[in-house]
């Protein structure tokens, strides 16, 4: 029987760590909707000419526009350069730090038609399924995560129609910005985006709160080895179902080898003990590593 049930269309790194450590068991869906077309994804340089042509291009033809601009304290800026671009659309703004009311009716009025282009943060992150809108322009995308701009690329191609993503970059990118930028235009599997993500940026804490962050394993990786991880999860059950619970000393480091080193090392450790695994004594990780 499930007691939680978790569903989230790009894992966080901690999230994806736990199922590959087993503390999770996980299940992926990889049909997507019927009709629904892949989103265009495009990276650019912010310009006025790119955001009035990609702003115009969906208004004529009947659609709305995302564009997402994630610092309250500037977003009247944007609103005024909106408006000088784009004489005649009408654009409403939506933020966080707006009465509910507020929100709420700028929202509908959205919904209703009344604006061509909503000028919002990452409130539209969740939540929001628009069928009109069907470009969204996301400005300094590197500054965000790939999970979060996977969700943000997911607010638009809703509907019927061929939808377009557009991530405005800075002028100066970190390597790991384009990388992730580029594998937003590469794939549109959140899973594959997920694994991605713990590679750039590793898989937190297992039993601790970081949700991001080197695992501190000694050899090999988690997303390396996931065969010799099942493996190890397979022979846990086994233990906790014939003892119910593990009678040796807590091991404070894992190290991951191939099988035939695992085979050959647990022959030289078998006889410090009594060929029970309960009652072998927890050997250090520096002693390990010198037997290979």
């Amino acid at each position: 029987m499930v007691d939680v049930l978790t569903l989230s269309a790009t894992p966080i790194p901690r999230t994806l760590y736990l199922s590959l450590t087993g503390a999770r068991d996980m299940s992926v869906i990889q049909t997507p909707p019927r009709e629904r077309l892949p989103i265009e994804t495009y990276i650019a340089q912010d310009s006025d000419e790119l955001v009035r042509e990609a702003v115009l291009r969906e208004v004529n033809r009947g659609g709305q526009v995302f564009v997402l601009h994630n610092r309250v304290q500037t977003i009247d800026w944007m609103r005024r350069r909106l408006e000088r671009l784009l004489p005649g659309i009408r654009v409403g703004v939506g933020h966080g730090q707006m009465g509910e009311k507020a929100l709420a009716g700028v929202m509908h009025r959205f919904v209703r038609g009344e604006y061509d282009v909503l000028l919002c943060t990452t409130i539209i992150e969740s939540g929001v399924d628009i069928p009109n809108v069907n470009t969204i322009l996301i400005d300094r995308a590197d500054r965000f995560g790939m999970a979060e701009l996977y969700q943000l690329r997911g607010r638009v191609g809703r509907g019927e129609k061929k939808s377009a993503c557009v991530l405005l970059r800075g002028d100066t990118l970190s390597e790991t910005g384009k990388q992730r930028l580029a594998l937003m235009r590469e794939t549109q599997d959140g899973f594959r985006l997920a694994e991605e993500d713990l590679k750039l940026r590793g898989g937190g804490e297992l039993l601790g709160t970081r949700q991001s962050g080197e695992e501190g394993f000694r050899i090999a990786s988690l997303e390396q080895t996931q065969r010799m991880i099942q493996m190890a999860q397979d022979d846990a059950r086994l233990l906790l179902d014939r003892d119910g619970g593990l009678g040796w000393a807590a091991i404070s480091d894992l190290a991951l080898v191939d099988e035939a080193t695992i085979a050959r090392v647990s022959l030289e450790l078998g006889s410090r003990g009594t060929g029970r695994y309960e009652t072998l004594t927890a050997i250090p990780v520096d002693e390990f590593i010198a037997s290979l």
